[in-house]
């Protein structure tokens, strides 16, 4: 794997769209997602090991609901504005954190990412893969996979409040057989997380 950014942007200013690292997507139906019935969730772009997604998109990589993969990381999406719903919601477990066992909360960590690390898409559908016909609402997308030293800061700063993870992650292939022993460094894109992580 290499640094985000690294390499060229596309025409809409994504870098990494085709290979690099896999990245996990919402694959859910609906915003919420059935954890007793959704077993994998899909992963798009392919990877360093898909040299030939750098000029024809590959199909679907699939990992189990709470597994990871040295190959697999996530781009940043959100809204463009609008407050997420607040207050329980039905069907989801409420969280409760003991006091005794959360440790002390470190602050927010702050400019970590900037407007300008995003691209704004607009509205309208498209034909997905699976030949499914979607319409989005505007969003904005980071330009880039998430990379290692972001996902470090923003998790050390959930784990200090209280939340929790299946996974540290890893600084790009690290763990992948052929990069074993290679350097690796935190501008390479989180991988080894699971998509409940990236959630």
């Amino acid at each position: 794997t290499h640094h985000v950014a690294k390499l060229s942007a596309n025409a809409k200013g994504l870098h990494d769209t085709y290979g690099n690292v896999w990245e996990f997507v919402w694959d859910a139906k609906e915003n919420r997602v059935d954890t007793q019935t959704t077993t994998k969730h899909a992963a798009h772009g392919g990877s360093i090991m898909d040299p030939a997604a750098r000029s024809n998109p590959p199909g679907t990589e699939f990992v189990n609901r709470r597994g990871a993969s040295p190959l697999v990381g996530f781009r940043v999406v959100r809204g463009t504005g609008a407050k997420p719903p607040t207050g329980p919601v039905a069907g989801y477990p409420k969280w409760v954190i003991d006091a005794k066992s959360a440790p002390s909360p470190l602050p927010k960590p702050k400019n970590i990412v900037s407007e300008a690390d995003f691209i704004a898409v607009k509205d309208g559908g498209f034909l997905r893969d699976d030949d499914a016909n979607v319409t989005v609402t505007d969003f904005k997308m980071l330009k880039t996979e998430v990379p290692f030293k972001l996902w470090n800061a923003v998790r050390a700063w959930a784990v200090t409040n209280g939340y929790d993870f299946d996974h540290d992650g890893d600084m790009g292939g690290m763990d992948w057989n052929s990069h074993k022993g290679a350097p690796h460094g935190p501008d390479e894109p989180v991988t080894d997380i699971g998509w409940t992580d990236a959630r």
